[in-house]
């Protein structure tokens, strides 16, 4: 997969020496998705689906977001990135709000994708989007939580280990 998006990823061979490297980490393949059909993985800005029968390239499509893509999951059938939904039978990218392109991370749940876009100073906003149409369902300003993990259960938004916001409202 890494040679459709990109041949740097094969040239690779480890660190040149110590504290440099002649390649970014961030950059290697990580699994955003698999089901009994595909698989779907990140490299970089690229983001590609795979047959699981064989293997073959499903779609490969590369994305540009501003504070470089981060793939979120699958949920009904978009591969979420802040770059844009991507189709997962098609490839086809669809956007989503401007706000989203600036997030850190995403949190894909049943029919939703949530979100926290890093604001100005100790303020971020917390989104929830509707996956269906990729329209924002609710927003609202939270104190920045640095490396906190966000999580998502079928009623709560969960940020580190108190914040806790709900996905209806």
């Amino acid at each position: 997969f890494t040679g459709s998006l990109s041949g740097d990823y094969l040239d690779y061979d480890g660190p040149e020496g110590l504290g440099s490297s002649r390649q970014d980490f961030a950059e290697m393949p990580k699994l955003v998705h698999e089901d009994d059909d595909c698989v779907v993985v990140q490299a970089g800005a690229g983001v590609c689906a795979l047959e699981r029968a064989d293997g073959r390239v499903r779609w490969s499509v590369v994305l540009e977001a501003p504070q470089g893509v981060v793939a979120g999951g699958v949920s009904r059938g978009l591969v979420w990135t802040n770059a844009g939904a991507v189709d997962l039978g098609t490839g086809e990218v669809r956007r989503v709000p401007e706000a989203v392109s600036r997030a850190v991370n995403l949190v894909v749940g049943e029919g939703v994708v949530v979100t926290v876009v890093p604001g100005y100073g100790d303020r971020s906003e917390l989104v929830c989007l509707e996956s269906r149409d990729c329209l924002r369902r609710w927003s609202t300003g939270i104190d920045d939580p640095g490396p906190s993990p966000v999580r998502l259960n079928s009623a709560l938004v969960a940020i580190g280990m108190l914040d806790r916001y709900e996905l209806d409202s």
